[in-house]
Order: structure tokens, then C-alpha cells, then sequence
């Protein structure tokens, strides 16, 4: 099998203006999309197993190449393909990776890249 690589580029904007009383609703990533734009408090939703090259198998997250470990804001599914961030914010800047190891140990990654919209 070979090797496949998806890139989505994450674009995160900022505001200290006042916050809507209505829930933010969630950000979904697709593969069909490269460029987003997310409001600080927003949540994002990126699924990785079904992006990837339609593969299965064990999938593992970094972020910066650093194993991600689920704490009060970023949460997995029970398989880990299905990452959720709450609560998005200038922290969540850096280099994110999904991996999903293939029948035959292929590996296939996903990279999203978070970052500050100057205005």
C-alpha cells in the first residue's frame, strides 16, 4: 500500500469583543476544505479515520510532534478518530497530526496547521 498525506490549514481569529449569549456551534472539518477561520470559543471537531485515505486501525494525534492526551478542553472518541478542542484559543497554535496505521503498517497523516489571523 502507499503512502497518502491530507493537509488542512487552520486559520484562527481572535476577538476580545463581547461574547453572544447563544452557544458557538461546532467547527467540522473536511477534507474538500483547506482554509478556516474560527472565532475564539468556538469548538472544533476533526475527524481523522474517515479522512485518511478510508483507512482503519489504531490512529494517534500529535500536536507540534508531541503524543496529544485528552484534558479539560481536547477530547477523542472511543477510537481516537474523532478529535474535539473546546474552547479554541491562541494555545492551540501548532503543527496537529493524525496518524492511522494501515493492515500492513502503512502510515498515513492529516496535518492542520492553527494560526493567529493578524489584522
Amino acid at each position: 500500500m502507499g503512502r497518502g498525506s491530507i493537509s488542512i490549514l487552520l486559520l484562527i481569529s481572535l476577538s476580545l469583543s463581547s461574547v453572544s449569549s447563544r452557544p458557538p456551534s461546532d467547527i467540522q472539518l473536511h477534507e474538500s476544505h483547506t482554509d478556516y477561520v474560527v472565532e475564539a470559543g468556538r469548538r472544533l471537531v476533526v475527524d481523522c479515520g474517515e479522512t485518511v485515505a478510508g483507512q482503519s486501525g489504531p490512529v494517534s494525534w500529535l500536536k507540534d510532534g508531541t503524543p496529544l492526551k485528552p484534558n479539560s478542553r481536547i477530547s477523542f472518541n472511543l477510537n481516537k478518530q474523532r478529535m474535539k478542542i473546546r474552547n479554541v484559543s491562541l494555545k492551540d497554535n501548532g503543527e496537529y497530526s493524525c496518524q492511522v496505521r494501515g493492515e500492513k503498517g502503512d502510515r498515513y497523516n492529516m496535518s492542520l496547521s492553527v494560526l493567529k489571523l493578524v489584522s
